[in-house]
């Protein structure tokens, strides 16, 4: 319901005075709740960053500079309207107030950032050196069991509670009933411990105003935070309490000019070099190292290009390692493909096969098993990298048995894979996703830019579309499975189809290959493939229904491939292409292609295996083989397709790179041998006739081996004249 982990709850009349002044009843406080179940320092980083943005900055800092100094907030801020704000060491809440976006707003707003000295919150924060924390607790104690709260605000609590509960927001339990006790109470308690004298005694406390004035600092009081009542920590200020006098402007202008007291004019100084309890303290260099050093002004220009330095070093290195890891199960996954191979060639009912089957078996391995293992017990990346690998080959086919029937857990998807409060995260429309091995079906989905423009293209010729609300995780998932499919059968439909291995390596074939994740994400997005994908076997049809496929004649003139529909046996049986000129120059579209199609089948049933399988009821034929069907019985369908004047936003969606708005991938390699080619059509209109070759042979490979009439591979203009 929340994926953040984040819910801001707003409830009428929680607010200090509350119950004791009714003009306060309508006015609205918040509960922040943060769940425990997601990642906790995430969580608060986000709780952190909202606070910092939307409560200190704007409704703390902005609102006494326009109520007390007459301050607008569209104008300049002025010098003396400067505002402070101090930080204790927590890693989150230094991750949030050091992100490069809250950097730059807290300096346009004149707003100096500070982190306190490693434990030295309780001595330099005017809250904690203050008894208002101390106050609050012991009064709420007392509020809560002698008061008897407003009977307005706990009715508001108790329904806001229900209403969440009810939505399955949260569930509380049994901590329900003293949580809405305390809440209903804490207002009074707030009111009978907040008051200017003591927000004020924490500033005095800690020197940061004398305690006549109440308007400079004191500079005996904040040097005696550094010793406190120990004895021996007074002996140490008393002796280097003179030198930090003398020197004090140049401590200053280090501060301002540097954002911390440097090495070299602490060490000019100082004979040592320790904190208070006698460590060493470390030079921050990363956040960890940060929240353990010294007193350090965020805000200063070099320390927050030493910190954005730091974290885009650590960023990099994640990338790296998730890259590595991605790496590892993919390849987990592709030994998981070939032993999933290895199963159907036993030709054994899953439920019969046993240890002794697999341990015989010639093609069994290691490898193999430890891949079908670890993806149907790991379900991302990180996992499967830290499964333990070192495992007899006796013990994988014996766990291997025990996830037979369990379907593929494992998803390439990144670990940064967050979201907003409300909805997936999406990439931006112009994020780049190239080079070619980086992108992946579930980023493709995610990515709003591109599913527009799939839809955009494609609307003509499909039945259904994910809106990209409704694209789920689920959806992700499948399409990053189906991916690793679509490239399995490829290496299939090479061995079995493509006879002169030298074409192997050809370079559409290459892209071919890079593109069966874009082909992936197109058949989860318009509903083409099976619900559970990872539950098909090698030989079984990917396909959904027909339903989900639109009829050729509503769309006579689109272009790019087509399946034909057995009705009589409820099967796909064919895929086609439709592209390019036509034999008199008129565009050969899809109504086109069907009408050759149905001449072929009357006139020269014996031309293909297609046409002799399913000939035309009036055909002559020369030969008495047994036939499947007949035409009549065939229902054409459009896999994809785009109308055949596409118009130049159509083709740059369809040639342009997807970090340049289009769908597919086309890598340099691939556009110089295009670029190169010795044909009439110009490149542009090559590229089209290489994506409806790709439509076609995703759909020819996606159909049940047995029942596919198609003895070609396909590709033939590029396998010969583009070679």
């Amino acid at each position: 319901k929340t994926p953040s982990g984040i819910r801001i709850v707003p409830i009428e009349g929680f607010c200090v005075g509350s119950l004791v002044d009714l003009r306060h009843v309508n006015a609205r406080g918040y509960v922040v709740l943060c769940r425990a179940d997601v990642d906790a320092e995430s969580v608060s980083m986000r709780n952190f960053l909202h606070y910092h943005q939307e409560i200190y900055l704007k409704q703390h800092v902005d609102v006494i500079r326009e109520v007390a100094f007459d301050y607008d907030s569209n104008m300049e801020v002025d010098d003396y309207l400067e505002s402070y704000g101090s930080f204790d060491g927590a890693t989150d809440q230094l991750s949030a107030v050091t992100q490069k976006e809250i950097m730059g707003l807290s300096r346009s707003r004149r707003n100096t950032m500070v982190k306190h000295n490693k434990s030295r919150s309780m001595r330099e924060q005017p809250a904690d050196c203050g008894d208002i924390f101390k106050l609050l607790k012991f009064q709420d104690k007392i509020t809560s069991s002698e008061h008897q709260p407003s009977q307005f605000l706990a009715n508001k609590i108790n329904a806001t509670f229900t209403r969440l509960q009810n939505e399955g927001i949260v569930y509380l339990g049994k901590k329900r009933g003293p949580l809405e006790s305390f809440l209903a109470t804490f207002p009074e308690a707030t009111r009978k411990v907040i008051s200017p004298e003591k927000i004020q005694q924490g500033y005095i406390r800690m020197g940061a105003i004398d305690k006549e004035s109440k308007c400079r600092p004191d500079m005996d009081v904040l040097l005696n935070t550094l010793a406190g009542d120990d004895k021996e920590k007074q002996s140490r200020l008393k002796a280097v309490k003179g030198i930090i006098v003398a020197h004090f402007d140049e401590f200053m202008n280090d501060f301002r000019d540097y954002g911390r007291i440097r090495e070299e004019t602490l060490n000019q100084h100082f004979v040592e070099d320790y904190g208070m309890d006698g460590e060493s303290m470390p030079c921050p260099e990363t956040l960890a190292k940060l929240s353990q050093g010294r007193y350090t002004v965020l805000t200063n220009e070099n320390i927050a290009n030493e910190l954005e330095g730091k974290q885009m070093e650590v960023e990099n290195e994640k990338k790296a390692k998730a890259g590595r890891e991605r790496a590892v199960a993919m390849k987990y996954l592709e030994d998981a493909a070939l032993f999933e191979q290895d199963l159907v060639k036993l030709d054994v009912p899953r439920d019969s096969i046993s240890e002794d089957v697999l341990l015989k078996h010639g093609t069994t391995t290691v490898a193999k098993l430890l891949g079908y293992v670890v993806s149907r017990n790991s379900s991302d990346a990180a996992a499967a990298a830290k499964f333990k690998k070192t495992q007899t080959k006796k013990i994988l086919v014996r766990r291997a048995l025990e996830v037979i029937a369990t379907p593929v857990l494992l998803s390439l998807a990144s670990e940064d894979e967050g979201g907003d409060d409300e909805e997936p995260r999406r990439l931006a429309p112009d994020i780049s996703l190239t080079p070619s091995d980086a992108v992946m079906a579930s980023d493709l989905l995610r990515n709003a830019g591109w599913t527009d423009n799939a839809r955009m293209l494609f609307e003509d010729t499909v039945v259904h579309c994910l809106s990209n609300s409704d694209i789920s995780q689920d959806d992700c998932e499948r399409a990053d499975v189906l991916s690793k499919l679509l490239l399995s059968r490829l290496r299939r439909l090479k061995e079995k189809k493509i006879i002169n291995t030298d074409k192997h390596k050809h370079y559409a074939l290459s892209w071919y290959a890079s593109n069966t994740p874009v082909m992936a994400a197109l058949m989860v997005l318009f509903k083409h493939c099976v619900g559970n994908v990872s539950c098909i076997k090698l030989d079984e049809c990917l396909l959904s229904g027909p339903e989900n496929f639109a009829d050729l004649d509503d769309c006579e003139d689109s272009m790019g491939a087509y399946l034909v529909f057995d009705m009589v046996r409820r099967v796909f049986c064919r895929s086609g292409k439709a592209h390019s000129a036509k034999r008199d120059a008129a565009p050969r579209t899809f109504g086109v292609r069907r009408t050759e199609h149905k001449e072929d089948a009357l006139n020269n049933p014996e031309k293909s295996n297609f046409h002799s399988s399913y000939p035309h009821k009036n055909a002559r034929r020369d030969t008495g083989e047994a036939i499947r069907g007949y035409f009549d019985d065939l229902n054409f369908k459009a896999a994809l397709g785009w109308k055949h004047r596409v118009g130049p936003s159509g083709a740059k969606i369809l040639t342009s790179s997807i970090s340049n708005g289009g769908l597919f991938v086309w890598d340099d390699a691939t556009m110089n041998r295009l670029g190169s080619t010795k044909s009439r059509l110009q490149v542009k209109e090559v590229q089209m006739d290489l994506v409806a070759y790709l439509i076609e042979s995703t759909y020819d490979i996606a159909l049940e081996k047995s029942k596919n009439v198609s003895a070609s591979a396909g590709w033939e203009r590029f396998l010969l004249e583009f070679a």
